[in-house]
């Protein structure tokens, strides 16, 4: 039975295992399982090692389902969102000439319509902070750029993205 992850819900140490499912919970010192044990008039989970005392809130079978799918929508996480309500688009296209470059794609990302555009001027030894890339997110109405990369207004003195509901305008002030 392999081991997958430890984690800690609502107090309690469980375990995952791949073939198995969970198991716990556990006591989150020495990891031992605990057990029921009548505690004056009432009950509480003690561990079988060190004897520590768990108190317990809730029904034990709940508690262990709900940390079931808290484990299960947490690996979730980790995987791409893919909306199948958004028609399928991956549009991009790339122009340049002897001076400047530019690439831009819409596409999606995490369920959600974006626009992609890189651009920047042409020089010989090309580094990260020689191009800009701007982020439009179509459903939230936001544009973002990476601050790690050179800020857009230094090659465009104003750029304006108008959306269905809101503008977004980036203009020079001066200098950069």
């Amino acid at each position: 039975m392999a081991l997958e992850k430890l984690f800690i819900y609502k107090g309690f140490m469980w375990a995952y295992h791949t073939r198995a499912g969970i198991d716990g919970p556990k006591c989150n010192d020495c990891r031992f399982s605990l057990v029921f044990q009548k505690n004056d008039q009432d009950w509480v989970l003690v561990c079988s090692e060190c004897s520590k005392q768990f108190p317990l809130t809730e029904n034990l079978e709940r508690l262990k389902e709900s940390a079931l799918e808290k484990y299960k929508s947490h690996q979730l996480l980790k995987h791409e969102v893919v909306s199948f309500d958004l028609p399928p688009t991956k549009v991009g296209m790339e122009a340049e000439d002897e001076h400047y470059w530019i690439n831009a794609s819409i596409r999606q990302k995490n369920g959600k319509r974006v626009g992609i555009v890189y651009f920047g001027e042409k020089i010989e030894a090309q580094t990260s902070k020689d191009k800009t890339q701007l982020f439009i997110d179509f459903d939230a109405e936001q544009v973002r750029f990476d601050p790690n990369n050179q800020h857009p207004t230094y090659l465009l003195a104003k750029l304006k993205i108008e959306f269905p509901e809101s503008v977004t305008t980036l203009e020079q002030k001066g200098e950069i």
